[in-house]
């Protein structure tokens, strides 16, 4: 359903003033040769969606725009005719920057890879690999996180010696996962992401607030 894909944008809603809104977009993409391949026809939540989208890459601002929908709503297909719109119209070109894309994992950055295929995105890496940050070698998983708190919750005075230590061990072990999420170490991807004019998210819900 159309109503399912939505457009969330922070801190203030788009202003589409760059685009004429009597601009048929439909009509532009088959007209342009950019369905070739395969003839796509849009709904009408997803033309408006696709305008203010270049309305805010136009603009630059606000700096983030999130998308939101169920699977098999057509997300990835949005943004896919947004990077090759932009490029059409010539609101973004060669000389303002790079597109990246970025994922969680790197299953999600080769499943983003292969949608965007052919769309002019130079570089796609995990979050991790853009931010210039190391893999946790130390983990500490909910479960860790869980089991520390409900020995913490046992009154100092009725703690057994084997909780202590425990409670020490754990300790231990979220620290150095933590001191280990925040090492920084710079990758070639983080480098050059000054060069970059637009970075497409995959999995964004994936992304916790640390990393974010």
């Amino acid at each position: 359903m159309v109503s399912s894909l939505a457009r969330v944008v922070s801190p203030e809603v788009v202003k589409v003033d760059s685009l004429d809104a009597s601009l048929d977009l439909q009509a532009v993409i088959d007209g342009s040769g950019l369905t070739a391949k395969k003839s796509v026809t849009f709904k009408p939540g997803q033309i408006q969606l696709l305008k203010e989208s270049l309305g805010w890459l136009h603009h630059g601002h606000p700096k983030l725009m999130r998308v939101t929908g169920y699977a098999g709503t057509g997300k990835t297909t949005v943004v896919k005719y947004l990077v090759l719109l932009a490029d059409h119209l010539g609101i973004l070109d060669a000389s303002d920057g790079e597109i990246w894309g970025c994922g969680p994992t790197h299953q999600a950055c080769s499943v983003l890879k292969d949608s965007l295929d052919g769309v002019g995105v130079k570089q796609v890496a995990t979050a991790h690999s853009i931010l210039g940050l190391r893999p946790q070698e130390v983990e500490f998983s909910l479960l860790h996180r869980a089991q520390l708190a409900d020995l913490k919750a046992v009154p100092l005075e009725e703690r057994t010696s084997d909780q202590l230590h425990l409670i020490d061990a754990l300790t231990d072990r979220q620290h150095a996962a933590e001191e280990r999420l925040q090492r920084f170490m710079p990758t070639e991807f983080h480098k050059n992401i000054g060069n970059v004019r637009l970075l497409i998210v995959d999995e964004w819900s994936m992304i916790d607030s640390t990393l974010f």
